[in-house]
């Protein structure tokens, strides 16, 4: 009768860590998902972003990872876009580390904010 007991109480715990396990293997599928599209998102939104008549229209950016260290970006699009980078942060998102060279300074060529040159 012991027996029967003590593997019945070691199936149990088998299956209750295994329910665990796969509950936490799908949320962190659905948290990926989820980053992913953020990042999707993100990066046309700062390609939209990126509009200029004059070199005072451009600015740079600063990003987490992993959109770069920085874009060029109209001004006036600063507000939404940072916005934006405090959502895929505040869904902990990121999980990468890499150190910035400063981006050039920017400047507006054919209508777009690029690399001063």
């Amino acid at each position: 009768m012991n027996k029967k007991i003590i593997v019945l109480i070691i199936i149990i715990i088998v299956a209750v860590g295994t329910g665990f396990l796969l509950r936490s293997k799908i949320a962190e599928h659905k948290a990926t998902e989820e980053c992913n599209k953020i990042v999707t998102e993100y990066r046309q939104k700062l390609e939209m972003a990126n509009y200029c008549d004059v070199t005072e229209d451009c600015m740079i950016l600063s990003l987490p990872c992993p959109f770069g260290c920085g874009s060029y970006i109209n001004k006036k699009e600063e507000g939404v876009l940072s916005n934006y980078a405090k959502i895929y942060d505040d869904k902990d998102c990121s999980d990468c580390m890499y150190k910035c060279k400063g981006p050039a300074q920017p400047m507006c060529k054919n209508n777009k904010c690029v690399e001063k040159i």
